[in-house]
This record gives C-alpha cells, structure tokens and sequence, in this order.
C-alpha cells in the first residue's frame, strides 16, 4: 500500500531525474526534458544513450514504479534508483533510501507470489473481472476491424489471418489500434494502443491494464471489487489476510493483466515467451511481455517447458544470451535465416510473415539452451 510517505519518495526521485534531464539534454527540445507519468511507470528519454535523435517523442527509457528499477528499450541499459541516479551525481535522502528499499522488497514479494499460490486464484478473479467487449467499446468508441478500411488495411498490411482479428479494435476518430488482451470468454483484461496516424504527437505505444481501465475508464476502484470476489471464494479470506492485503493482490492481477494472451495457454506444454502481441498470434500457446520485456525479466523461468524467442535485434541477442547462460531455451535466428537461405534483414516474427519467409516446422527446429549455439543467436 502506498502511503503518504511513498508519494513524497516518489515526488523525490521524479524532481532529481528532472534535475538529470535538464542537464542531459539543456540544448535538446523540451520534450526530451519531459517526464510521462504513466499509473506503472515514469516514461523519459535515457540520459545513457541520449535516445533517439531521429524523432523526439520516442523515449524508450522507463522507471517501474512497482519496482523503482530503471530501463532502457534504446541501448538495454538496467539499474535501480540508487544506481541510476549516483550515475549522474544525484542521491536520495537517507529517508528516502529506506522507503525505496521497502518498495524494492515488496516488488521481489509480488515475482515469488505469481509462480505459487496466489496464480491460481489470480486467474479465477481475472477471469471474473474481465470486462465484455461490448460495453468496453461503447465506453471508448472503437469499433471492430471488420467495420472499418484503414483498419482492415493495416491487418492485412501485417499479414495477420482474418480469424485472429477478434483480438484488434478501433478507434476512428483518433486513429488508434487497439490490441486486445482477452479472456477464454472473449472478454478483456488489458490492451495496448497504437498509433497509426503518424502525424499525431502522441506516444507510438501506450499500455492499458486491468487497474487502470477499471478507474480510467469506468470511473471504479477495483479493489472494493476485488474483495467482494474473494469474500465469496472458499480461501478468500485467508487471501486477503495471507497476502499483505488487497492491494498487494491487486498489484498481481494487475501485472498478470499485462501479459498477452496469459489466459489462453497451457502452461503444462511447451510455453513461448515473446516480446510483441502481434508476433505471438504466430506461434502456438505463446504469449507476450510487451513493453513489459526487461521488466518481467525472470518472472517465468520456474515454469517447466518455458522457452524464448526475442526480437532479432540488439535488444533481443542481448536478452537471449542472457537466457542462454542461464541455461533456458532460446530462438536461434541465425540458425533458421541459414535455413531458410535468407539474407534479407529480419527483425522478428511478422517481419518473416510479411516477406512471406514463416515456416513453422522450421522455426520449432531452432530452439536450443546449449550455449554452444550461441553463436546463432
């Protein structure tokens, strides 16, 4: 639970980030000096490697506030508060070091809580939670993709089968792309937005989970609701009083909300791992870590069967060799593009489908945790 001294921990570490931006980027835009607030997170441009120079609203550099642990989807770079702000001459108060310390703490409580007890009943309340498609989209104004051209268009552009078209919405007016995170019933529990007008200023992703949508859109605290739930369950009030309390559980459901299609695979055969919604619908009972990837670092590597494909980038080599020295099994693309004789520059999954280069059979055959493919990573 977030108390007052936790917002002002909070309110301290945002101003001294401030303080770092300002002296990063004082000859850049202004909006590379801007902090985001998003609910999870705090959304900047890395003062590391400076971000992107080509379009200033791209900032891939984020502080989970869950976490209070820094990344950098530009150059992969990783670190807590402390570090990252003794990296440019700033600390915290002592007071506040205590209060990020117990924050950090609880954060290492919620990634041993989803792999044991708590799972189970998390999936149950998702489950229940998860809201009809159809009173989500009057509430937002989207539409199916069935119903509209830009929107077809856009699917087709990326090569994605008609029948997986029930997980996309969207909104004409604003040109957004709405990728849904839904239930075995169809109903949703999270969805990430894309922009597809590229005049627009806003950010190119934004992410949605079940917490947020609760309060964003329909105006409801989800944590009276989520103890009326448990009231009713067999276990609930052991949940309740075992757990550190409702909001500790909510926090549970609403990482798991955060993760493509969680709700929809068997987690007693071969699981995929992968970074992007979009690329997952091409693999059997994957799922997806969205902007979540470095974030959730570990958070499946109990599960038996797991196995990795990250994108083809810097980003993605860099995440599989570490999987790989961890002995977990990884997607080799330097294996398969040898395979399937190809040169031509490919970045992930959709990239294969849309030069018409996806071959099932193929890629299962590129898996491997010895470190001795390494060197097709």
């Amino acid at each position: 639970m977030i108390g007052d001294s936790d917002n002002n921990t909070l309110d301290n570490i945002k101003n001294k980030i401030q303080e770092i931006l300002n002296k990063k980027f004082a000859n850049d835009s202004y909006i590379k000096r801007k902090i985001d607030v998003y609910h999870d997170r705090l959304n900047f441009s890395c003062p590391y490697c400076g971000d992107s120079r080509s379009d200033v609203r791209k900032k891939r550099g984020n502080l989970y506030l869950d976490s209070l642990k820094f990344h950098c989807f530009n150059c992969n770079h990783s670190a807590g508060i402390n570090r990252f702000l003794s990296d440019f001459n700033e600390e915290l108060s002592n007071e506040d070091k205590i209060v990020v310390h117990e924050i950090q703490q609880n954060a290492k409580k919620f990634e041993k809580r989803v792999s044991s007890t708590q799972s189970s009943m998390s999936m149950t309340l998702l489950g229940k939670l998860a809201i009809p498609k159809d009173i989500l989209f009057r509430q937002l104004g989207i539409i199916s993709p069935y119903k509209d051209v830009t929107a077809s268009n856009y699917l087709k552009s990326r090569m994605i089968n008609i029948k997986d078209w029930k997980y996309f919405a969207y909104n004409p007016l604003t040109k957004e792309l709405y990728i849904l995170n839904t239930s075995p019933l169809d109903r949703v529990i999270g969805f990430q937005i894309r922009q597809l007008d590229p005049k627009s200023h806003k950010q190119r992703y934004t992410s949605s989970r079940l917490t947020k949508i609760y309060s964003d859109v329909f105006n409801k605290d989800i944590n009276g609701i989520v103890e009326r739930l448990l009231l009713k369950e067999p276990l609930g009030q052991k949940y309740i009083e075992d757990e550190d309390g409702i909001e500790n559980i909510v926090a549970n459901l609403d990482r798991l909300s955060g993760i493509f299609n969680i709700m929809n695979v068997n987690l007693s055969q071969p699981l995929t791992i992968m970074e992007g919604p979009i690329d997952s619908l091409a693999i059997a009972n994957s799922i997806a870590l969205q902007s979540a990837a470095k974030h959730l670092d570990g958070f499946f590597d109990e599960v038996e069967n797991v196995r990795y494909l990250f994108d083809n980038d810097k980003t993605g080599r860099e995440m599989a060799l570490k999987k790989m020295k961890n002995h977990k099994t990884v997607f080799l693309w330097g294996q398969y593009l040898d395979m399937i004789k190809s040169k031509t520059n490919i970045k992930d999954i959709n990239d294969l489908q849309k030069q018409n280069l996806f071959n099932i059979d193929i890629i299962e055959k590129c898996f491997s945790d010895d470190e001795f493919d390494a060197m097709y990573i």
